[in-house]
């Protein structure tokens, strides 16, 4: 019995566009009992055991007895839309999620070989958040008759975020 299981909960609210502006929020907060590697998105590959699975009494240390990481993670977003004059709109996006969970490990020599072992639960310690701002100005022009063509310039990544995204 060592599937995974995932319990998330999501809350999110919108203003639709009027009076020229949008805005739409978001925060999911998702509970995980994780084997490994059945989940690559939300964590990163499981480097403690050998096998994804426990199939040793040494993988059941610092789990939940099934030999399942038990953490939880975290994400919000903004996104917001202005029409400014001159037929242009700017749009902004800010993304937060939490940084992935892990707990330190040992590597220990035992009469069949070497093994890592969880010295403390998984989520101990986590990565640091992950930041993410994008801008977005856009621009229509008309054309002839009914016809309208846009331009945009985009700017990724605003803040110049770099957090780290794996634990040795």
């Amino acid at each position: 019995n060592s599937d995974g299981d995932y319990l998330t909960y999501e809350f999110s609210g919108n203003k639709r566009m009027s009076n020229r502006w949008s805005l739409a929020a978001s925060f999911s907060v998702m509970k995980s009992w994780f084997n490994g590697n059945e989940y690559p998105e939300a964590q990163s590959r499981n480097t403690i055991r050998t096998n994804q699975y426990p199939v040793a009494p040494n993988d059941l240390i610092s789990t939940d007895g099934k030999g399942r990481f038990v953490f939880t993670v975290w994400s919000a977003k903004v996104l917001g839309t202005v029409e400014l004059p001159y037929q242009m709109r700017l749009a902004a996006t800010v993304r937060e999620q939490s940084g992935i969970p892990y707990g330190r490990t040992f590597d220990a020599t035992l009469n069949y070989g070497t093994v890592r072992v969880l010295a403390e639960p998984m989520g101990t310690y986590r990565q640091r958040n992950v930041v993410i701002a994008d801008l977005r100005l856009e621009k229509v022009f008309s054309l002839a008759g009914p016809l309208q063509a846009s331009g945009a310039l985009d700017v990724f990544n605003l803040m110049d975020a770099n957090a780290e995204e794996r634990v040795s």
